[in-house]
Formats: C-alpha cells, structure tokens, sequence
C-alpha cells in the first residue's frame, strides 16, 4: 500500500488525517483548526498531499515523500494509549487492561505501540500521562504518527495484522484516571538538590520516570544554563541510564525537544549567571595568546586519520575508493605504513553497504577475510538494532569494548538514508551528531561518500565534490577526494584542516592494490597551488577593478567554469591550514 491507499483508508473510517514533514513527527501545515476538527482532509486532498505530489513539488517515492498523521480526539473519535517500552512502558501490562477486545494497533518507529480505543464523547479527553509508568493519553488537541510513515531513526510505522477491521475499543477507566503532580514541579520547579542528585546518579533514574526526569532536568536548565551546556549535561546523562529497551537508548532526538520547549517557554531572567562553573574559578579561565601550548599532534593514519577527528573520502562509483579504503583499514590493522604514511596498529569497526559476494570480493582483494580485529555491521543490521543513531551508538561501544581507534563507515549516505544532492543541511548534519561520543573517546572516524553525478574532475572544488548536502564536508577535519585521471591511474588529493595540505599522490591500480607512483607528465590533473598563485599574481598586477576576461588572459586560462571555480576556492581559504602564503607582490 502507498501512503495515499492509507490516508483513504483512514479517511473512509471517518479518522481526520494530516500530512508531516518527511521523516520526521512535525506537520507540514498549521494545525489548530485540524485539531479542533474545523478542518479534514478529504480523499481529494489526499490525492493533492500523498499521491503523484505534483501539487506541493514533491514527489512521493518512498521515505522520502510525506508522513502521514491520524488527529485523536473528537475529530476522529479516537483515545490512543501510547506505549513506550524505553521509558517503561509495560505492553503487556497495558494488553491485560482491554480484557480479549480487538483493537487497532501500530508498532510505532521508537519501539512503542499505539492502541487505539473509542473516544467517549462525555466530554473532552486531553492529552497526557496515565496512571501506568511509560504510558501515555492521545485524546483531544494531539495526533499520533500513523503508518506508513519514517520515524526519524529510519524506522517505519507498522499496523499489526487485522487493524483494518478491528474496531477501537471501550477506553479503560485507568487511562482517564488523574495522575499526581510530583511536588517538584509546583511552585518554583526542581530544587538544586534534586537536580544536583539526579545528574550525579544516572543509575537511579529507572525506566518509568526517565521521562518526566529529563522534562524536569530540560526546564531547570532554561533557567540556569546556556544551551549548549545544559545540552552536553544532558546527553551525557542520558547515556548513563539504565534502559527499559536496549535497543533504544535515549539521544539527541529526544532531548532537543524537551530543551526547545524549555527554552522557548522558561528563558532565564535577565542578568542570571548562567554558568556551570564555581565563580571562584573564574581567574583561572582564559590566558594570553602567548601563553597557550598545544599538544603534538597525534596520528592514527598520518595526513589520513586522527583520533577524535572526522575524515572524508570522495569518490566516483566504481572508481576504487572502497578498495583504497579496505587497503587502509588492513595497513591500521596490522600497523604497517599506508600509502608511505605511518600507521599506528589498531582494531577498526566497520559499518558497511556491501553484503554477499560484493563485501567478499572487496575483503579478499584487501586480505581481510578472516582478520581478527576487523568487526563488521552490515546494512541489514542496522534497521535490527533500531536505526542509525542505534547503531552508531552500538559501534562505538564495540570500539571502545575493542580498543579501536577508528571506525570506518562505507557509505554514508546509503546506512544513514542521507538523500540526494537536494538532501536538507540541517537533516544531513544530524547524521553526524551520534558521533559525538566517539570524538570524545578519540576515536578516528571515516566516512565514505559517492562524488557528484556528471563532472567531478580536478576543476571541481573539494568542498562541493560529494553528494548530497555540502555541509557534511564542512564538519569534516580532513577531506580527500579519489578521482580518476587516466586508465588505472587515480590522483588522490586533500583538504585539512590539521595539517596543511598535503602534495596530491598518483596511484596505480595492480592486481587488487593500489601503488605510488610519480606523477605522470602527461597528466591532466593541475596543481591548484600553482593556479591559486597565477590568480593571485594576475590580481595584484591588474589590480582590484580588473575584468574576469583581463585576469583569464594573464593567466593563460580559457575556461569560464574553471575560472570561477578557483576563485571560489581561493575566496574560502584565507585563513587556517592550507592558506597560501603571501605573495612577494602583496
């Protein structure tokens, strides 16, 4: 079934249904007056929100197209008793309230369950906790996320079998039961003792109330902390609790709204020191430039791999960048130099697309069958664990179970559903983010990604070479981008900002390994550096008001797209690793 067969079908059982930004639990449309049940969507509008999507420039194809929302409450006479195992929720439980009804039921994208029951039209139903740990009330004002919606872990929504034709049963009397209002959330909200308590011992917070702990924690913050510190609080905290489901730890999609909310509604007062630290050591904080050391920079692949750093590899399909990898992830296996660099000697853990004869194939060319301190997690796997974020975390535990200092994930955009070149910033940076504690342990991490479609030669700037959203590349510390030149000969180039960057190496592909080799001199790769310098010596010669065709002349370049490129690239290196020195001309 496409998700507009559903929206129908909901429609023809009289449900109220509203469109939600792909992947994701917000709507697309405001939604007052859905809630109130002023407005529906009838089966014409379904046809305009989740058929050929023509109408809104969007195309339905898959988790890329619309979500779709059932509206509880009157409008849809629907009460939905929300399950959620992570935080206590006890499903079971719930089952042995409703007696042998049949109901409509959803396995939800987080691993809860929504039951759907019959609004008792006595009067209104509001939203919130029930008496039962883990469980809460979807009645008038709220909706739920319906199949066949994505949850932002990449997991879908999913009916159990016979929802069709099950019919929503009698609402429970327990479900509409009042809850108490904990003390600490009346008057002035959690005390410092509470809260300096509840952070200090992650471990007491048990499955039940972690919830109602981390909204508490997340009001108290607005009005004491910045953001970003209360946020680095929180998710640490978050990763030291004991979970109700293992397969679903707690992470950044849960606390960023808890903190919007908080922050939005609670902002500190004007003048409160919003600080972490005791006042009296603030002396201590800071120095003068002249003052500062900084450590020698350390290497788990030279020029290639750092701890706590991110690397990016680019390259065309099918064009060796997946065996330029495994060759690298044999040589920090077995300690030995990569590509002339040293190597320092070190389990990896690999996340991988590659599955059957394909991973065989590419493991056996690197001599990697059977190696003891490699441990893959194939694609499949990753949805079993619960999503992306589950896996991340999953990997970096096994990292750190192992000792690994790098952790290798080939590709990207296909284990974390990154979309194409159109792919939103903010949604594809977010990928990134379970990664955080990685970094923290220092551990290296690399991440492979498919070029560009059409032209991805030396005239393309680095930053812009891979698919998708270009901000991935810009929280990378190191980028390197594998491109072909001739036959079986690759140039292989960098950005970095550790070092700076690095001559471009020529590789020979032979027997299933890559060698180096010089650069060959009818090679039509050019040297940037050299073009950056032209460009700058044709500038301080003709001066700031000089035309672009007066400047492409001096230099000898006949290529408009080319031109513009350098400038670009030029224009976004003026400071940090990498920058040209000045020119005897400025």
């Amino acid at each position: 079934m496409t998700t507009l067969d559903y929206a129908l079908a909901y429609i023809a059982r009289g449900w109220s249904v509203i469109p939600l930004v792909p992947r994701s639990k917000h709507p697309v449309l405001k939604i007052a007056t859905f809630l109130t049940g002023a407005d529906r969507i009838d089966a014409a509008g379904a046809a305009n929100w989740w058929g050929d999507g023509s109408a809104r420039g969007l195309v339905n194809s898959g988790d890329q197209g619309y979500g779709i929302a059932i509206v509880t409450g009157k409008p849809s006479g629907l009460v939905v008793i929300d399950v959620d195992p992570r935080n206590g929720g006890d499903i079971r439980a719930v089952s042995d309230t409703l007696g042998d009804e049949r109901q409509p039921r959803a396995h939800t994208g987080g691993g809860g369950m929504h039951i759907l029951c019959a609004h008792p039209e006595t009067g209104p139903v509001p939203c919130g906790k029930t008496s039962m740990p883990g469980v809460d009330r979807k009645g008038d004002g709220g909706y739920i996320v319906a199949a066949p919606s994505i949850h932002p872990n990449g997991t879908p929504y999913l009916w159990s079998a016979g929802w069709s034709d099950a019919q929503p049963s009698p609402l429970p009397p327990w479900v509409l039961a009042p809850t108490q209002t904990p003390p600490l959330l009346s008057g002035e909200g959690p005390s410092r003792l509470w809260v300096a308590d509840t952070i200090a011992h992650p471990e007491e917070c048990l499955p039940g109330g972690q919830e109602e702990a981390l909204a508490r924690l997340a009001w108290w913050a607005a009005r004491h902390l910045e953001r970003d510190i209360a946020e680095a609080i929180l998710l640490q905290w978050l990763a030291s609790l004991p979970l109700g489901n293992l397969y679903h730890p707690w992470g950044p999609d849960d606390l960023g709204p808890k903190l919007d909310r908080a922050y939005d509604k609670r902002p500190a007062p004007s003048g409160t020191v919003a600080r972490l630290v005791d006042d009296s050591l603030a002396t201590t904080i800071g120095c003068l430039a002249s003052e500062l050391t900084f450590p020698e920079q350390e290497w788990v692949i030279e020029e290639f791999a750092a701890p706590g750093c991110f690397t990016e590899i680019i390259g065309k399909v099918k064009k060796g960048k997946s065996t330029l990898t495994y060759q690298l992830i044999k040589a920090a296996i077995e300690g030995l130099p990569f590509l002339g660099r040293a190597t320092t000697a070190t389990p990896v853990v690999l996340l991988t697309e590659q599955t059957g004869t394909s991973l065989k194939k590419t493991m056996e060319r690197a001599s990697l069958l059977g190696a003891g301190q490699l441990f893959v997690i194939l694609k499949h796997e990753i949805k079993a664990i619960g999503g992306w974020e589950q896996a991340v975390n999953f990997a970096t535990d096994k990292a750190a179970e192992l000792g690994a200092k790098l952790l290798v994930v080939d590709t990207l955009s296909r284990l974390a559903s990154i979309g194409g070149d159109q792919e939103n910033s903010s949604g594809a940076v977010r990928v990134l983010d379970c990664f955080a504690r990685a970094k923290a342990l220092g551990i290296a991490s690399i991440f492979v990604r498919h070029a560009r479609k059409g032209s991805s030669g030396e005239a393309d700037e680095i930053a812009d070479a891979a698919r998708g959203s270009s901000a991935i590349t810009g929280d990378m510390d190191i980028v390197l981008r594998l491109s072909s030149v001739a036959g079986d000969l690759r140039c292989l180039n960098w950005e970095s900002r550790i070092t700076d960057d690095p001559e471009d190496v020529f590789l020979e592909y032979d027997e299933g390994t890559y060698l180096v080799v010089d650069k060959p001199e009818s090679s039509r790769t050019e040297d940037r550096r050299a073009l950056f310098e032209a460009m700058r010596a044709a500038d301080a010669k003709l001066g700031p008001d000089a035309s672009r065709a007066a400047v492409m002349a001096e230099m000898g370049l006949k290529s408009c797209s080319r031109y513009t490129a350098l400038r670009k690239a030029l224009a976004n290196f003026t400071h940090g690793p990498g920058v040209l020195p000045p020119t005897e001309d400025a």
